[in-house]
């Protein structure tokens, strides 16, 4: 049974600003529920553990759907981000004609190569060998790919905590020095600004060249 109405789910676009010359460069698709006119996020539906892998690749593909579709409709140059957590793919890995998003790409005549794939998962248990593998089908088809987000511990990330103890200090912002990233190898800056005594908005940052 579908925990939402596929009316009710909606395919959101959230500008990605380059650094270079402050121009949109992009677009990441996000899920929303519009239910009595009160968009809500969809971001815990899909954190919420308790709900079946299933239920949660049924809303993704939707939103994945919609977002794609109207995509190929609007003629635009920008790229499109799409979000994918390792799990939901796995079971591809020897079967890359039936990958769902690159399913819809060719039904769509989408261009592979406007296609940013973001690899997410806040806990990433899996083997990145068997990742990497399913990685290379959308590298094939032309896509590019952003695995920034995949660490067993987001805590590992250069300057982490000496950044925290400098805002603590002195309650403002911090950009770090570039370095490069532990499983990308692009060199990006971290921004990071204190939203209060207890909450840090941390932003990475990268050049649009490298992608």
């Amino acid at each position: 049974m579908a925990l939402f109405a596929e009316e009710d789910i909606v395919s959101f676009f959230q500008p990605i600003i380059g650094v270079d010359n402050y121009d949109i460069f992009g677009y990441e698709v996000l899920g929303r529920l519009n239910k009595d006119n009160d968009i809500v996020s969809l971001g815990p539906f899909f954190m919420n553990k308790e709900i079946a892998l299933r239920q949660q690749l049924e809303v993704d593909r939707i939103i994945r759907r919609k977002a794609l579709e109207y995509y190929s409709q609007s003629n635009s140059t920008s790229k499109l981000f799409l979000n994918i957590k390792p799990q939901w793919i796995y079971q591809f890995m020897n079967d890359p004609e039936n990958i769902p998003t690159l399913q819809l790409l060719r039904h769509y005549h989408i261009d592979p190569s406007k296609i940013v794939i973001e690899i997410t998962e806040e806990n990433f248990s899996g083997k990145l060998s068997m990742l990497s593998k399913i990685l290379k089908h959308y590298k094939n088809a032309g896509c590019k790919i952003d695995s920034r987000y995949i660490h067993y511990n987001w805590c590992w990330r250069p300057y982490f905590l000496q950044t925290i103890l400098k805002m603590l200090t002195s309650s403002m912002g911090v950009l770090t020095g570039p370095y490069r990233d532990i499983t990308t190898k692009q060199k990006i800056y971290t921004f990071s600004f204190p939203l209060d005594g207890q909450h840090f908005l941390f932003i990475d940052i990268l050049s649009t060249t490298e992608l």
